[in-house]
């Protein structure tokens, strides 16, 4: 029988042929990674050892600074917000900040080294602090607080700083008069003062009469005149280099002008504070005008009458005067015109707003109002008498009523649609708001007039239905009522008082009438009666009589 061959191996040889193999292994890769290490460092030596400067230029345009300044003893004295900061204008093309090329940025070195300072920020919106000598805060300033610029007429400017000034006058856009009056020695010392320069600085004119001067005119830039108290006028033919004093003496003038106009460089009129004009003819010649002269002028003891303004129209000279008849008299405006300026008409004829309503105030006195706050006091008697009263309104008076000459309310509408209460105590003078905010009326019907108190119900709009209580000497008072249901604008109205009980019905737009027995409270309870009045027809007055005894007759 035969055996397969089978092959010897020796593990001797075996493992010292793999030995060999691993050892030639590692031989070859030590030598591949040096080969790759000197290639790299040799790259690396190479290419990165070259010398290279990097230069880039750019535009910063990320301005967000806040900017602290301190002094030498460490406080803060300003502080610069972000939107306040204004960059310094290097030159951006040839600037290189690090060697100072830029002559900006060179004066900045230079600054720095010498410790100069030559270049100058123009930062904004500071906030500046300022300290005492204990280092207390002491004042604050910030860009967003309300800055308030007092001016005075100090001397930089030639004025002087205790004048009053009277009267500003230019003939061209920069030659120019001021006049004006300061405390002196004994009364007022007037001054005049010229500007070539449109009024920045002024020179004052000397060898001037001591008196006040209340008004100057110029008829040109070489001829003006001016009106001074105590009579005296003084005229300059150069532009008020010099002025003389016009003669007034002999006419026994002594009294305050007030106001003078003149038609050329010669003729013109003054008035003051009598019932007297004073012409000027010829630049010399003055004529005083005849006693009478202004009708509707006398006055007693406690009265005058003063010649306050004067102009030229181009026809005739129109004059304004203030005029009180007595002590006990209300001052009143009177205004004449005349072709001549001494022989004078008054204006007797007055075109007034829109009266809406009169009010009888007592006995002959009656008060009308209306349109713009015009107030007109009439009395009656042989002849029917007006004054126009100056008031400080300006809104439309829809209605009113007085108890007496000085006492009284309207419904004084400011914006068309929303009349307001008001009262005066004297007389449609002056005016005090008295109703609520936001509550709006539209008509005043009295319906109780007793000796001292004085019942009136006022309507108006949404459903309003109100009653005012008038006292003399006392604060007016309104009772606001539960409104009728619905919303209507109320126009008229009509209430009468049986014992306790107070009636009172009240009509509106659209045929709507409601009716109540409880006004007296404010809990006001309305019925709506049948009255057959169609949708179309708007209630704008109400009148009745009561003949039974009680308010449900």
């Amino acid at each position: 029988k035969t055996f397969p061959t089978i092959p010897y191996s020796n593990p001797c040889v075996e493992q010292l042929i793999q030995n060999a193999l691993q050892n030639g292994l590692d031989d070859y890769n030590q030598y591949i990674q040096g080969v790759t290490t000197a290639v790299a460092n040799a790259y690396k030596q190479h290419c990165l050892g070259a010398v290279e400067n990097f230069t880039a230029l750019y535009k910063d345009k990320e301005y967000h600074f806040t900017l602290y300044y301190y002094d030498q003893a460490g406080n803060l004295v300003k502080t610069i917000p972000p939107a306040g900061v204004v960059m310094l204008d290097f030159d951006a093309d040839n600037d290189n900040i690090q060697e100072y090329t830029d002559p900006l940025a060179i004066k900045v070195s230079q600054d720095r080294i010498n410790n100069t300072q030559t270049v100058f920020t123009g930062h904004t919106l500071a906030t500046t602090y300022e300290y005492n000598s204990l280092n207390q805060l002491v004042r604050q300033n910030m860009p967003d607080h309300d800055q308030m610029n007092i001016w005075e007429t100090t001397l930089p400017n030639g004025l002087d700083p205790g004048m009053t000034i009277t009267k500003i006058q230019y003939v061209d856009g920069n030659k120019g008069f001021l006049t004006g009056h300061v405390p002196g020695p004994v009364g007022d010392r007037g001054l005049l003062y010229t500007t070539n320069d449109a009024g920045a600085t002024w020179q004052r004119v000397n060898d001037l009469v001591g008196a006040t001067i209340n008004k100057v005119y110029f008829f040109d830039n070489l001829n003006g005149y001016a009106a001074c108290d105590n009579g005296i006028i003084l005229k300059t033919s150069n532009g008020g280099g010099s002025w003389d004093m016009l003669l007034t003496y002999d006419q026994n003038i002594d009294w305050k002008l007030n106001d003078v106009v003149f038609t050329s460089a010669t003729d013109g009129v003054v008035v003051g504070d009598k019932e007297f004009s004073l012409k000027i003819t010829g630049g010399v010649t003055t004529t005083l005008s005849a006693p009478g002269a202004f009708t509707n002028s006398a006055y007693t003891a406690g009265g005058y009458f003063k010649l306050t303004s004067i102009t030229f129209d181009g026809f005739n000279y129109i004059a304004a005067a203030k005029h009180k008849a007595s002590s006990s008299a209300e001052e009143r405006g009177r205004m004449y015109f005349s072709n001549n300026g001494l022989t004078w008409t008054e204006y007797t004829q007055f075109d007034a707003p829109h009266l809406n309503n009169v009010s009888h105030a007592s006995g002959t006195n009656w008060i009308a109002s209306g349109q713009t706050g015009n107030v007109e006091k009439l009395t009656t008697g042989t002849s029917l008498n007006g004054n126009d009263l100056a008031t400080n309104l300006k809104g439309n008076i829809l209605d009113a009523y007085y108890m007496n000459t000085n006492e009284g309310i309207a419904i004084i509408e400011n914006v068309p649609g929303q009349g307001e209460i008001h009262k005066t105590v004297d007389g449609g003078k002056t005016w005090s708001l008295l109703s609520t905010p936001g509550d709006y009326y539209n008509r005043l019907d009295v319906y109780e007039t007793g000796t001292s108190t004085h019942k009136v119900t006022a309507t108006g709009n949404t459903s309003t239905v109100d009653r005012v209580i008038m006292t003399t000497g006392m604060p007016f008072g309104i009772i606001p009522l539960t409104a009728p249901s619905g919303t209507v604008n109320y126009y008229a109205s009509w209430a009468n008082t049986f014992g306790t009980t107070l009636a009172m019905i009240a009509g509106g737009d659209a045929g709507n009438v409601r009716y109540t027995t409880t006004a007296a409270l404010s809990a006001t309870s309305w019925t709506s009666p049948s009255t057959g009045l169609p949708s179309s027809e708007n209630i704008r007055k109400i009148a009745g009589k009561h003949f039974g005894t009680s308010a449900s007759a």
